[in-house]
């Protein structure tokens, strides 16, 4: 309701409001700039704005047009003045975008409108900050400017994307006008500019294309949290796949119900079913928030400067045993076959090995034999059978209850160790973090 009216209603009489009340201050600026650094006195340049369509951004001006002798505009260090310094760190130079604001271009609070060549490097989760009007100030602004990286920005950005409101906005307006006025997190010369966007998605791609080993096409690492922001849409597919894997029977079971008439009853159309929106979601929630805190191991395969697969797994406890649980390993269909689930296993057990870990384990359904094959291979060893039978009469998500007719074993590999560690417990076990064993 708000997103869609009323953000708006605010946006025009809050603007014009600050307009009328600023007027004095816009028009000193505008004489101190035309007798400082001439004319023209707003700076205009073109920047993708609601759903990336372009738009004139206005902004006072605060720097010369000095040229070298090849006719070229000089570094942007240098042809700043103390004058265009004072009003960038005070944010005067952002006032003539409350003009963009009253023309719709914009929005009091969203996220920051961003360069144009920055577009082809953005992932379609990124691509996900244009779902609301820029802003002139931001949950960015607030929350370290400058000195936040590219990573923390978007993050931020798409939080807020996601939970726009009246308070959530007023509140970033009233921590906005606090921070200008203290100047705090408002940096201002060249050690303070952060890398352009496009240089540093440039640089990581190249990094990755130069890390793959000759002779392999994928190169193992760690994930971070700018990894899960910018492959969102890849790990999305990835986990949409892994459930059709390990649920089959549940998946065909409600495969007829995943298909509907179209609107001119012509056709049948696929409709994804809830049960996969759910099951991705909370699974990609998880993976991000067992990422930042750094209870969850994450592994990524990397090719072409794309994630072509993952690992998630994390440390626990079986009395004085330390073990590590395997909760997904997921490779792009494509890539199956080339090696990369070996190769991210492989990062793993010898991560384990260095901190002293004496066991892997993980959970899988018993009728998938490929899957089985796979991790015999590997030197992994069926310990035990878990027994389920369904007592629900209505259909239940995976995550509620066992599928009909399925058996899962848990598949043991044991590490060099005391030997004594070895014998496994039986049901004794109790999770290092207090987590369940999610059987997936």
């Amino acid at each position: 309701m708000y997103q869609k009216y009323m953000k708006r209603v605010f946006d025009v009489i809050a603007s014009f409001s600050a307009m009328l009340l600023l007027s004095p201050l816009f028009a000193l600026i505008s004489l101190l700039v035309r007798m400082m650094l001439g004319k023209p006195v707003l700076f205009l340049q073109k920047r993708p704005g609601y759903q990336e369509k372009l738009f004139i951004l206005y902004k006072f001006r605060t720097m010369t047009d000095q040229k070298d002798d090849k006719g070229k505009l000089l570094p942007d260090e240098r042809r700043i003045t103390r004058f265009g310094k004072l009003l960038r760190s005070t944010s005067m130079d952002e006032l003539p975008e409350l003009f963009n604001v009253l023309k719709g271009d914009m929005s009091l609070v969203g996220p920051r409108p961003l360069l144009l060549r920055y577009l082809p490097y953005y992932t379609e989760e990124e691509r996900k900050r244009s779902l609301v009007k820029p802003g002139i100030t931001g949950p960015a602004q607030i929350s370290g400017r400058n000195a936040l990286s590219w990573e923390e920005r978007f993050r931020l950005d798409l939080e807020y994307v996601k939970q726009v409101s009246f308070l959530g906005d007023l509140k970033i307006l009233l921590q906005t006008l606090v921070a200008v006025l203290k100047r705090k997190d408002i940096l201002v010369g060249k050690e303070h500019v952060m890398e352009d966007f496009d240089v540093v998605r440039k640089r990581e791609q190249e990094k990755d294309r130069r890390a793959e080993p000759q002779g392999n096409k994928a190169v193992i690492r760690y994930l971070t949290q700018e990894d899960l922001i910018r492959y969102e849409s890849i790990l999305v597919r990835l986990l949409e796949e892994n459930m059709q894997i390990n649920f089959p029977e549940y998946t065909k079971r409600l495969a007829d119900d995943a298909y509907e008439p179209s609107p001119d009853n012509k056709q049948t159309v696929y409709r994804k079913p809830e049960y996969f929106h759910s099951y991705v979601t909370k699974a990609l929630q998880d993976m991000k928030d067992y990422q930042s805190t750094g209870s969850a191991i994450l592994i990524g395969a990397f090719s072409a400067g794309r994630i072509i697969g993952f690992l998630w797994a994390y440390r626990r406890q079986f009395l004085k045993e330390r073990r590590i649980h395997i909760s997904h390993i997921i490779v792009n269909k494509e890539e199956r076959s080339g090696g990369v689930g070996s190769a991210m296993l492989l990062f793993l057990e010898e991560m384990a090995r260095k901190e002293g870990i004496t066991k892997l384990e993980l959970v899988t359904s018993a009728g998938n034999e490929a899957t089985l094959r796979f991790y015999a291979a590997k030197g992994f060893l069926i310990t035990r059978h878990q027994l389920e039978k369904v007592l629900a009469d209505e259909e239940v998500l995976p995550e509620q209850a066992g599928l009909p007719g399925q058996t899962k074993l848990s598949e043991q590999a044991v590490l060099p160790g005391d030997p004594k560690l070895s014998e496994d417990k039986g049901s004794m076990e109790e999770d290092y973090d207090n987590r369940k064993v999610r059987e997936e």
